[in-house]
């Protein structure tokens, strides 16, 4: 028991050190704000461009997107696999935009865009994209330090990331209406 209180509260300790280090070397800075922009500005285009009759559809899509996503970030980022230097909040071992805006807006994007496509090259395109596009690009800004880990192993697990919203999208549609009965 004893172990784990140390544990927990070096942890703690280093969280403190993050967080003065984030209001110090990261809040306000262009990559913040570019943090800031990536959070907000797909959500606010997407709600003017979205197909409006398939919303539900689609958040309740990017909602398993988000969940998954962050999972698999911050086990990575806990192995030490990679690492986020500009975070838009202190406490996130993942960075936030990715996770909640960018990967989920670009795979309920992707959804609309030409539904009746074949889904397997559409979720080889997306995970292209975000493989040897995406993840260099943060990498090259310095919001993003891979450790022990390459792009190409992203791509499996894009693909499996747009087959499942696909699959959810246009296999589960039985959504019972609510009502007040038990």
């Amino acid at each position: 028991m004893g172990k784990i209180d140390d544990n927990a509260d070096r942890i703690t300790a280093l969280i403190h050190q993050a967080t003065v280090m984030w209001l110090n070397d990261i809040v306000f800075t262009w990559r913040w704000w570019l943090a800031f922009m990536l959070t907000f500005m797909p959500w606010l285009l997407w709600l003017i461009y979205r197909k409006k009759n398939s919303a539900d559809r689609l958040l309740y899509v990017a909602l398993t997107v988000m969940m998954v996503s962050v999972i698999l970030n911050v086990v990575g980022d806990q192995f030490g696999l990679w690492h986020y230097r500009y975070n838009l909040v202190p406490i996130m071992p993942t960075y936030f935009p990715w996770d909640f805006t960018v990967l989920p807006v670009a795979v309920i994007t992707a959804l609309q865009i030409k539904p009746r496509a074949n889904p397997w090259l559409k979720g080889a395109i997306f995970a292209s994209v975000s493989a040897f596009v995406g993840e260099p690009f943060f990498q090259w800004i310095g919001v993003y330090r891979l450790v022990h880990w390459r792009p190409v192993y992203s791509l499996p697990i894009y693909v499996a990331i747009y087959m499942l919203a696909n699959w959810m999208l246009v296999r589960r549609n039985r959504f019972a209406p609510l009502d007040d009965t038990p």
